[in-house]
């Protein structure tokens, strides 16, 4: 996780500012709320803000989500053409100053292709599929992944100039 990422994050529970802690690796740690005490893991440099969630309808959502981005992952076969699928009618040029949202992002895939036109890209799951969009996105050097619930965004209010949510 980056450290300047911090400054945008929120408790999903109070909206109160976080502090981190890290191990030695720098990679895993925790999030702590200032206002409630709420303590958020982060593993493999990735905030984790949802776990397993106590409503079963959420539970088969994450589980079949997860499982889907985990097992078809690769973003290259269709990645062009479905990006331009999605974004052929926007000017991808006015987010070069931009914070984008990539709400349920998957695999990742499109973070990745508008990582390219955006300054920063901030991508959420609510599933394991988060993993795989790290993984995906490594090499962009804009994009911070958070597992996350779109219901509860753990992000300051005005973060983003531009958000969607694909799917």
């Amino acid at each position: 996780m980056r450290p300047d990422l911090l400054a945008w994050l929120r408790c999903p529970a109070c909206g109160g500012s976080l502090t981190a802690a890290t191990t030695d690796a720098g990679s895993d740690g925790t999030l702590r709320c200032a206002g409630c005490g709420l303590d958020t893991p982060v593993r493999h440099g990735i905030p984790r803000f949802v776990d397993v969630p106590e409503d079963a309808t959420a539970r088969r959502t994450q589980a079949s989500f997860g499982y889907e981005w985990t097992h078809f992952n690769d973003w290259r076969p269709s990645g062009e053409t479905n990006f331009n699928d999605y974004f052929q009618a926007l000017d991808l040029e006015s987010l070069r100053s931009a914070v984008v949202l990539d709400g349920g992002c998957g695999m990742g895939r499109h973070a990745r292709q508008i990582a390219r036109f955006a300054r920063r890209v901030v991508a959420i799951d609510f599933s394991r599929a988060i993993d795989q969009a790290a993984a995906n996105t490594a090499d962009a050097g804009n994009v911070d992944c958070i597992q996350g619930d779109l219901l509860a965004l753990p992000v300051a209010d005005g973060s983003f100039d531009f958000a969607y949510s694909l799917g």
